[in-house]
């Protein structure tokens, strides 16, 4: 019996509460359509008492097709159903004596059913219907009695009675139970719903907590490595700064040999040297002068790398020209240094060779971009020129030699152009 219920109510996987109950409530309307339609004919009751009886059991046959089969489930469908039943039943009142007759009764056993089916936004419009059409038809019996059709005997009217109030009664409680077996079957349903959320609820507080906790330990994580990188870095400025204090010392001792000395030769030797350490000395310099530890300002370490050799050469103010742009002007220290290394020994040998006692000397020094992480270092001059690039570099100095170590260290190239001059280009990636 429950299934059959159920299979015309419709399962609740598919079907809401409300449409499963409009969907039992059109049928077993149908079918108390057509028995009561039969027990009228049965009964011997005049034939506008049948007709429109079976007429309406096929309307609410169709509704009961739309609503679970189709699966169409709205209020215009539900205000309809209503409609066209008032509209089946004030066609039988006066053919079923009027208010001593059973309509009214099923008038109101269908507006009880109706009520349990429409949103609450409706059940005002649902009562006003049903109380608007039982009024407006005993209106019409109060001004127009002679419309009334009374039963044929006392027995008629009993029977007719009798067997609407057990079909009503009988539809009308198969109805509630259905609706109360579907209400309950939902509640539980939300019930398990709840208490799957109030568990999930649990778990995801259990899990928040966790991530707090994880956030927490990961927050002091941070502070420490934050408290450690500062430690280092101090560390790291005092290295260089420590550093650079030891190349100058070490500069000044060489000063000091330099002025001692009385052989060319030796005292050139001495001033390369000198000029090699105040260039490595001016990288660490950089380095604890700013924030970042590991890398060099390049435009103002070059500036000052050129100062120096043209200080340590006594060459006039403008000699050396420097052009630098640069996108992103921070080198890496493990570049910077054979850059700045390279670039001393280029303007160092420039101006102790390049020149003649008659020329304008000019040196040219640019540090460019090229393209996302490479660089073009040129040193050019207009001096008297090297000769052959090739034969240059069998018959270079320990400087050129330096430069040539300097420049496999980068993993660069460099190309020596002699045109009315020297060019030294340097192309790396850094």
């Amino acid at each position: 019996m429950k299934k059959w219920l159920w299979f015309i109510a419709g399962d609740k996987d598919s079907f809401k509460l409300e449409h499963q109950v409009f969907n039992s409530t059109s049928f077993f309307i149908t079918a108390f359509a057509f028995i009561a339609s039969t027990s009228n004919w049965v009964l011997g009751l005049h034939p506008l008492t049948i007709w429109p009886g079976f007429l309406g059991g096929l309307t609410s046959m169709v509704i009961f097709y739309l609503s679970r089969i189709k699966r169409v489930f709205n209020v215009q469908i539900t205000i309809s159903y209503l409609i066209l039943t008032m509209l089946f039943m004030s066609g039988i009142y006066f053919f079923n004596d009027g208010s001593s007759g059973t309509i009214i009764y099923l008038v109101v056993m269908f507006l009880t059913i109706m009520l349990m089916i429409v949103h609450p936004r409706y059940q005002f419009l649902v009562f006003t219907l049903s109380y608007g059409t039982i009024l407006t038809l005993l209106l019409l019996e109060y001004f127009n009695p002679a419309w009334v059709v009374g039963y044929a005997s006392t027995l008629v009217r009993i029977q007719d009675y009798m067997a609407t109030i057990f079909l009503s009664t009988l539809f009308t409680t198969i109805t509630i139970v259905v609706f109360r077996t579907s209400y309950i079957d939902e509640r539980e349903r939300v019930n398990r719903q709840n208490t799957e959320l109030l568990l999930l609820n649990r778990k995801i507080d259990l899990q928040k907590a966790e991530l707090e906790k994880k956030a927490m330990e990961l927050e002091q994580s941070i502070l420490l490595a934050n408290e450690r990188n500062a430690r280092i870095e101090t560390l790291m400025k005092e290295l260089h700064h420590r550093v650079k204090n030891n190349l100058q010392v070490i500069s000044s001792l060489l000063a000091l040999q330099y002025n001692r000395m009385e052989d060319d030769h030796a005292r050139q030797s001495l001033m390369s040297s000198r000029t090699r350490i105040e260039a490595m000395a001016l990288i660490h310099k950089s380095l604890y002068q700013h924030e970042n530890v590991t890398e060099v300002e390049m435009e103002n370490y070059l500036r000052s790398l050129v100062k120096l050799v043209a200080a340590s050469y006594g060459a006039e103010e403008g000699l050396i020209s420097l052009d630098v742009k640069l996108d992103n002007k921070m080198v890496d220290i493990d570049s910077a240094i054979p850059i700045g290394l390279i670039v001393n020994e280029l303007l160092s040998n420039a101006c102790k060779h390049a020149f003649g006692p008659d020329t304008d000397p000019k040196v040219w020094v640019s540090f460019r971009q090229d393209g996302v992480s490479g660089y073009i270092l040129r040193v050019a001059d207009n001096g008297r020129g090297m000769g052959d690039g090739n034969e240059a570099e069998n018959n270079a100095s320990f400087g050129m030699k330096l430069v040539h170590t300097l420049v496999t260290q980068l993993d660069a190239e460099m190309n020596i152009v002699n045109n009315n001059g020297t060019e030294f280009i340097i192309e790396m990636e850094v």
